[in-house]
């Protein structure tokens, strides 16, 4: 008789009967006794029917026995991790996500508006913008924040704000000031001393230094 696990050919002594009660006569396990005790002992004790299986390894996280050449990353031909590919994978997504969501999301900013990386992105926008007074209009897309910025016909507008009214002036520098960065310009300073003199930025010495060496060679 042949066995169905180990495929030979064995005497029918090598072979379990056993009473089958639906059909009520003696019937011949199809497999033979070492491979029904090597099954059963798989299902009861995996530990002791690995542990003449190198090609096996125990993975430390599932407590599952798993092959190595297969189920385990490999370096130099062997498997460098007491885990297995699939909980090695399912423990990277966690830290994944668990970096995501102590992180507000992806570090990617799509550049379109109300559009995100994912859903912590949206979300930890969401709480800040909350945080900072404002309010999502859904129907539009837009925040707002009462006294500062609303919505009429669809469009934003600021009530407080008129925006003709409203002149840019720039900080102008005294005649004084003026004549003293040319001195210690001649006297061999640099624009970043000149404008920590005076108190000024250092961009605003070389724009009026530029500006009357034009004058000069008119």
């Amino acid at each position: 008789m042949r066995c169905n696990v180990c495929e030979q050919d064995k005497e029918l002594n090598q072979f379990q009967s056993y009473w089958h009660s639906t059909q009520q006569k003696m019937r011949i396990r199809k497999q033979c006794t070492e491979c029904l005790y090597q099954i059963r002992m798989k299902k009861k004790n995996p530990d002791k029917f690995y542990q003449d299986k190198p090609e096996y390894k125990k993975c430390i996280t599932c407590n599952e026995w798993k092959l190595g050449a297969t189920e385990y990353y490999q370096k130099n031909g062997k498997p460098y991790l007491n885990r297995c590919r699939q909980c090695e994978l399912s423990i990277e997504r966690n830290k994944r996500k668990e970096y995501l969501m102590e992180n507000c999301g992806s570090e990617k900013i799509p550049p379109q508006p109300n559009r995100y990386a994912d859903e912590y992105q949206k979300a930890c926008t969401f709480h800040f913008m909350e945080m900072m007074g404002y309010i999502y209009d859904e129907p539009t897309g837009i925040w707002t924040k009462p006294g500062y910025k609303e919505i009429k016909d669809g469009k934003p507008i600021f009530p407080t704000l008129n925006l003709k009214s409203i002149i840019y002036k720039r900080n102008k520098i005294s005649p004084t000031k003026l004549d003293r960065i040319l001195i210690l310009r001649e006297q061999g300073f640099s624009y970043e001393k000149i404008a920590a003199e005076l108190g000024i930025s250092d961009t605003a010495v070389y724009k009026h230094i530029k500006k009357w060496k034009q004058n000069q060679s008119k």
